[in-house]
C-alpha cells in the first residue's frame, strides 16, 4: 500500500493552532502556573517520537481528518471569542491528529490536560489537592497510555477529506481576520453609571497600586470605598471588554492567595443572585460578595460569564452588553448586611 504522508495544509493547520496558543508562554513565564511548561515539554517530546515512529513504520501516515477539523474549529472559536481554553483544546486536537490509532489519541488527549491552565483553575475552584502532584499523575498515566496503545491499526485516506481540511484552514483564517479587523461593538459603560452617593450610601474613589495599574491597564475599572450605615466595604468593578483575561474568578484569586472557603451563600437580588463568601487564612477571616452583571441579569457563575463574553465577540457585540464583575470586600470588621448592600447597589450594577 502506498505510503501517504501529511501534506502542507495539514501541517499548516497544526501551525495555525500552535500560533493561536502562544499566550501559554506568557502564562508560564508569569509563574502563576508552576511546572505546567515541564509537562508540556514532556508531551511534545513524546509527540515528536511518536510522529517519527509513525512516519517510519506505518503504511498510512495521514492525520485524522476529524481531529484536524475539530482543532481548527476550537481554535477559531477560542481565538475569536477570546476563550483560551478552546485554543488549547484546538492545539491538542491538532497534535493528536498525527497519532495513528484511536486509543493512542485518547491517551494523548488525557495527558494533555496536565499542562492546560484550565486545570489549575479547576483544581483551585473544586479540588483541594496540590496542582503539581495532579499534573504529574495525569501526564505519567497519559504518556504510559500513549506508549502502550501505540497502534498499527491503519485506516484509509480519502483525498476529498484532505481538500476539506485545506478549505477549513482557509475559512478559519478568513473568519479570524474578519473578527480581528471588525471587533465587537462597544457597549455602554455600566461602571460609570455607579454614583458616589445614593440611597443610604456614600463613597469615595481609591487609588490603585502599581500592580493593579499594570494588571488592569487595558480595562475599565472602578475602585471605591463605600459606607452604608455602620458597614464599610471596598467595591471593585471590572469591565473586561478590552481584555477579558483581566477578569478573574474570585474563587481562584482568593485561593491562590492562600485563603480557604469557610462558607458560601447565594443571596437573591433583582435580576438574579449574588454570592457571599467567607474565607479563612490562619486566624484571619474575610468576607466578600461578588456577581457578574450586564445591567439586567446578575449571577455568580464564572463559566456563564466566559460564554457570555465569547458569544458577544463572535456576534460582533450584538448578543448584548459586556458583563462586568463586581466584588465587594468588607473593610475592618466583617459586614453582615450583605443582602441589603447588594440590593442597593444592584439598582446600578
Amino acid at each position: 500500500m502506498r505510503v501517504i504522508r501529511p501534506n502542507a495544509p495539514e501541517y499548516l493547520i497544526l501551525v495555525f493552532c500552535v500560533w493561536h496558543s502562544r499566550s501559554l508562554i506568557q502564562v508560564w513565564t508569569s509563574g502563576s502556573d508552576p511546572w505546567a511548561w515541564a509537562t508540556f515539554v514532556l508531551l511534545v517530546v513524546t509527540w515528536i517520537i511518536g510522529l517519527v515512529r509513525g512516519l517510519r513504520h506505518e503504511r498510512v501516515a495521514s492525520p485524522n481528518q476529524l481531529m484536524l477539523w475539530t482543532g481548527v474549529a476550537a481554535t477559531l472559536v477560542g481565538s475569536s471569542g477570546d476563550l483560551r481554553v478552546l485554543q488549547h483544546v484546538g492545539l491538542v486536537c491538532a497534535m493528536s491528529a498525527f497519532w495513528m490509532g484511536s486509543f493512542a489519541q485518547v491517551a494523548f488527549l488525557f495527558a494533555s490536560v496536565s499542562w492546560m491552565p484550565a486545570l489549575h483553575w479547576f483544581v483551585a475552584r473544586f479540588v483541594f489537592l496540590n496542582i503539581t502532584i495532579i499534573r504529574l499523575v495525569i501526564v505519567t498515566a497519559g504518556t504510559l497510555g500513549v506508549t502502550f496503545f501505540r497502534s498499527t491499526n491503519v485506516g484509509t485516506n480519502i483525498p476529498r477529506r484532505r481538500v476539506l481540511a485545506a478549505g477549513a484552514l482557509a475559512l478559519a483564517i478568513g473568519l479570524g481576520l474578519m473578527w480581528e479587523f471588525f471587533p465587537a461593538a462597544k457597549s455602554p459603560s455600566l461602571i460609570s453609571a455607579l454614583p458616589l452617593q445614593g440611597d443610604g450610601f456614600v463613597g469615595e474613589d481609591l487609588d490603585f497600586s502599581d500592580t493593579e495599574r499594570e494588571q488592569f491597564k487595558d480595562v475599565e475599572i472602578l475602585k471605591r470605598y463605600y459606607q452604608v450605615a455602620e458597614d464599610g466595604f471596598i467595591l471593585l468593578a471590572i469591565d473586561g471588554a478590552g481584555n477579558r483575561h483581566a477578569v478573574h474568578d474570585p474563587y481562584f484569586c482568593y485561593r491562590g492567595s492562600g485563603w480557604n472557603i469557610v462558607s458560601e451563600q447565594d443571596v437573591p437580588v433583582d435580576g438574579g443572585t449574588v454570592r457571599v463568601l467567607q474565607f479563612r487564612k490562619g486566624e484571619k477571616l474575610k468576607e466578600c460578595v461578588f456577581w457578574f452583571t450586564d445591567g439586567r441579569v446578575r449571577h455568580a457563575s464564572a463559566m456563564r460569564y466566559w460564554w457570555q463574553t465569547t458569544l458577544r465577540r463572535l456576534s460582533f457585540g450584538h448578543s448584548g452588553t459586556e458583563p462586568v464583575l463586581v466584588v465587594l470586600q468588607a473593610h475592618g470588621a466583617n459586614t453582615t448586611q450583605w443582602s441589603d448592600i447588594a440590593t442597593r447597589l444592584s439598582a446600578f450594577l
